[in-house]
């Protein structure tokens, strides 16, 4: 086989008295499947190094393999980028979505989005089929007065910050303990349209204080799971530095009197949140899941911090995908932010 790589981005290969032209797109390409006695051959090109891997298809595939899930060192929204190759934590869908979602209350507290089915006891709400089950109503959130100030728990990237930044035109700060995530998610603020109403506190929220309208947050909550090799990631994952008791403790320490509380969680540890947060009222739950045939798997919550009496949670479902396209319901939550929707 006769290798030619010319300075631009294509490169001829020849093989059997074959010829392709290839154009490289980003840092390796696959050329050809070229048969050498009873064997299949593949060969990969990196073309900034110069160099040719010739290995069997087993081989390839789990290189490719390895290679697709290597995460993007940013993340191209329509109107602000998030670079995140210092972060522990990478741009996910459920969190994109939960930054829309949060993005909409913080704008319009009275509306998610999508229709809402109102449930009278939050705590039934740990078994999927009681959801189906109950009947539905309009329901309604009552309207807080305006807000100005939110503050984001556990920033990471600077992800929810910006997505609520985007719709929502008050004050926001961000609080991040891990000094690299903070640094880099104080770099994406200030890159944003919005870096005058975006700030960035590295530190641990159990120290910081203040009051705000509005809190949100996508916490640490793996509890009591493998850890990883990487202590920056355990500690963005898992909840030892920030369980939901120091969460809730944070949130009722820093939330003003008539705020409102958002936070993503796993749908399975659905009940055990709300057992903790007995002294808030939980205005409006959202269930996820992937897609019609699986189960949920998270759980966004709005929340206030007293009691209401006679209130109701307004509970609704979200559905990511169906038939490999989003549902209309997440297109039009994402929509606002995603490049090619």
């Amino acid at each position: 086989m006769v290798l030619l790589l010319p300075a631009s981005g294509f490169c001829w290969v020849c093989a059997s008295s074959s010829f392709w032209l290839l154009n490289v797109s980003r840092f390796c390409q696959l050329s050809v499947s070229s048969r050498f006695g009873h064997g299949v051959l593949i060969c990969v090109f990196h073309l900034r190094t110069r160099a040719a891997l010739v290995i069997s298809p087993l081989g390839y595939f789990r290189f490719f393999a390895n290679f697709m899930h290597m995460p993007n060192s940013y993340f191209q929204f329509k109107q602000f980028t998030v670079h995140q190759d210092r972060s522990a934590m990478k741009v996910s869908t459920d969190a994109c979505i939960f930054g829309a979602w949060m993005a909409g209350i913080c704008a319009s507290p009275t509306s998610s989005g999508y229709p809402a089915t109102a449930y009278s006891d939050a705590t039934a709400l740990a078994s999927p089929a009681s959801c189906s089950a109950l009947p539905a109503s309009p329901g309604s959130c009552s309207a807080p007065p305006a807000f100005s100030t939110a503050l984001d728990i556990g920033a990471g990237t600077g992800l929810l910050s910006l997505m609520v930044a985007q719709q929502f035109s008050g004050v926001i700060t961000a609080v991040e303990i891990d000094p690299s995530a903070a640094s880099q998610a104080s770099e994406n603020f200030l890159a944003s349209p919005w870096a005058s109403r975006l700030s960035l506190v590295s530190g641990d929220i159990r120290a910081f204080s203040g009051a705000f309208d509005i809190i949100f947050s996508n916490p640490p909550f793996f509890e009591n799971d493998l850890r990883g090799p990487s202590g920056q990631r355990n500690q963005a994952r898992h909840d030892d530095t920030l369980g939901f008791t120091a969460l809730l403790a944070s949130v009722r320490r820093l939330l003003a009197p008539s705020g409102v509380f958002g936070v993503l969680i796993p749908y399975h540890r659905l009940k055990e949140f709300l057992a903790l947060a007995t002294d808030f009222s939980c205005q409006r739950i959202t269930l996820v899941r992937q897609t019609p045939k699986h189960g949920f798997f998270r759980a966004m919550l709005m929340m206030k911090q007293h009691p209401i009496s006679d209130s109701s949670t307004i509970t609704d479902e979200l559905t990511i995908q169906d038939s490999r396209t989003y549902t209309p319901e997440c297109e039009d939550l994402l929509k606002p932010y995603y490049l090619h929707l």
